[in-house]
């Protein structure tokens, strides 16, 4: 793969390929605080951690803090919580539907999603798993829904699942949305929702009918992943970084870029680094 992508949070950072088929990501962990001066100044101190530590495996799809602090990792063989002190492990005997975690994200009443390679989206909440099983919410989910990103505003929440189809739950009512083209993510810009695909940009409109504003050509063979930070959009595909801007219904490029370049997000902050020239973006 040649455009990882580095994402960083504040007590952990991944640098992982991704495959597009399986999500795949190939892990490193280390505590940093961070600081835009810091990304370019100091040298992050690394505490690696893998299946002797506790991990269920080595192999690592996703990871996330919760609002208390704890960090969760999703694997190819189960889930783990680490608390700073310990890992502790959950696999299917705990109440998870699949094994093969693929994403984490904690919605507004502290729920914990988790979408699953295999079944649908299932969640934990204070240390129970939820599924169509024992939950009457989850049993209004289609078993052909996948969920690999997850966005909430306003109390509606959206899972983009590389498909052109959507699950959107309002007021604890599950929906499907189809849409003209795939979807890798949902963010808002200013006050209008955007439709991340993988090759492509959209805007939602509540008649069904959503404009694609941008679309990349030649089609990239792979796409990696997107990010937003205020009204800039970073794409990684196919071996290059593309930032777009977005102002008034309307998409520029600001940077298309093939060379291995590494890519750091921090709670919608990122930059761009360049391994080949000396370019430095910091939004």
């Amino acid at each position: 793969m040649n455009s990882p992508y580095f994402f960083k949070t504040r007590f952990s950072a991944l640098y992982y390929h991704c495959n597009v088929a399986r999500l795949a990501v190939l892990f490193t962990f280390f505590a940093v605080w961070y600081s835009p001066a810091m990304l370019f100044t100091q040298t992050p101190a690394y505490l690696h951690f893998d299946i002797r530590d506790g991990l269920p495996s080595n192999l690592i799809y996703c990871a996330y803090q919760d609002k208390k602090g704890i960090m969760w990792f999703g694997t190819n063989n189960g889930l783990a919580s680490y608390d700073g002190l310990r890992f502790h492990v959950y696999g299917t005997k705990d109440g998870l539907p699949d094994p093969e975690v693929l994403g984490l994200w904690e919605d507004s009443k502290e729920r914990l999603w988790v979408a699953n390679y295999w079944k649908p989206p299932c969640f934990i909440q204070q240390g129970t798993f939820y599924d169509s099983q024992n939950n009457s919410l989850l049993n209004k989910i289609p078993n052909t829904i996948t969920a690999f990103n997850y966005f909430e505003d306003g109390g509606v929440m959206r899972f983009a699942g590389l498909r052109n189809k959507s699950l959107v739950i309002e007021n604890e009512d599950p929906r499907v949305e189809e849409f003209s083209h795939v979807i890798a993510n949902f963010k808002k810009i200013n006050f209008d929702l955007l439709l991340l695909g993988t090759n492509s940009i959209g805007k939602y409109d509540s008649s069904g009918i959503h404009p694609i504003l941008h679309t990349i050509t030649p089609r990239p063979r792979a796409f990696y992943g997107s990010a937003v930070s205020g009204n800039k959009i970073l794409y990684s595909v196919s071996g290059k970084l593309i930032l777009f801007e977005y102002n008034y219904g309307k998409i520029s490029i600001k940077y298309n870029q093939i060379s291995k370049n590494l890519a750091s997000l921090k709670n919608d902050r990122f930059s761009i680094k360049s391994v080949n020239q000396v370019l430095e973006y910091v939004h």
